[in-house]
């Protein structure tokens, strides 16, 4: 149903007892649409009825005990209102005068407004776009080689990436990946997808967790060793999770970090003379920092 019970451009204050403040957000024509603006502010946080004058049907929250209550009320209402309306009327807060109590008035009984809710506790976009670089240490596995190195290949280094995400509901989101990592002697170009779980916010920090699926490719700098051949590069499938944590500095402008490990199969082959031995780079860790941009 259309919210039209915003189409009234007028909110003001009136009172049923000499000590009670009420807000009139709106007045209209017919009580199916009274009742849904009532239930929009008791989504809000407030304790508000409809009274029919006039055939109309006003919508009134309070009863507040001063009309600096009321005043403050006013503001949040408006607040209120221009988040879920894109382009909302002007609303102009209008005193009037106390009702005098007559012989057979009795006030009116209302609870007092509940405290506010807190709000829906994730930030929901659809999409973003994200850099983030941080540390990556990779592990050799030298058991099958008996052939000394030329030198003992470098494990730490550096690793850079960009990424592009979409969100599936609010909590789950997959993204795709384009990472490298830079070690003195190999570096490596991974193309991958995560598949993540965010969780509800807890103390402005949205963790998650995610799978991740793709491909790898590594390329030698310089030979590992002095023999007749060796590889310069290497192709294997890569597979992993991660654990990370995010949070919104901005509306649409947050940090992230997580800790990532990946499991690879990067196999170099080194031909000496009449024998062929190998060693593997077989897994991925690196902990990265960030910003992405939410749209």
């Amino acid at each position: 149903m259309k919210v039209v019970c915003f189409l009234s451009c007028f909110l003001y204050f009136s009172v049923f007892a000499s000590q009670d403040f009420f807000v009139q957000v709106t007045s209209v024509k017919t009580k199916d649409n009274a009742s849904y603006m009532i239930k929009r502010l008791k989504d809000y946080g407030f304790s508000s009825h409809s009274k029919k004058e006039n055939n109309l049907h006003k919508v009134l929250v309070g009863p507040f005990k001063t009309r600096k209550q009321a005043d403050e009320a006013v503001k949040l209402i408006i607040k209120k209102i221009s988040q879920a309306q894109p382009h909302p009327k002007k609303v102009i807060p209008i005193s009037i005068k106390k009702k005098k109590k007559g012989k057979s008035s009795k006030k009116t009984a209302i609870p007092e407004p509940p405290k506010q809710k807190k709000e829906k506790s994730i930030n929901y976009h659809k999409a973003f776009i994200g850099v983030n670089f941080g540390g990556a240490y990779v592990n050799i596995n030298n058991s099958k080689s008996t052939t000394t190195l030329a030198s003992e290949p470098d494990k730490d280094g550096l690793s850079y990436e960009l990424e592009a995400g979409y969100y599936l509901t609010s909590n789950l989101y997959a993204t795709l990946n384009y990472q490298r990592v830079q070690l003195t002697d190999v570096d490596f170009d991974n193309g991958f997808s995560s598949f993540n779980y965010r969780f509800d916010k807890l103390h402005d920090i949205y963790p998650y967790i995610g799978l991740i699926a793709g491909y790898s490719r590594m390329q030698w700098n310089e030979d590992p060793i002095t023999a007749l051949s060796s590889d310069e590069e290497s192709f294997s499938f890569i597979g992993g999770a991660q654990l990370g944590a995010e949070m919104f500095m901005f509306q649409d402008i947050s940090l992230y970090m997580y800790y990532r490990y990946l499991i690879m199969d990067h196999l170099t082959k080194i031909k000496v003379l009449s024998q062929t031995q190998e060693f593997s780079h077989d897994s991925l860790q690196n902990f990265n920092f960030g910003l992405r941009y939410n749209f």
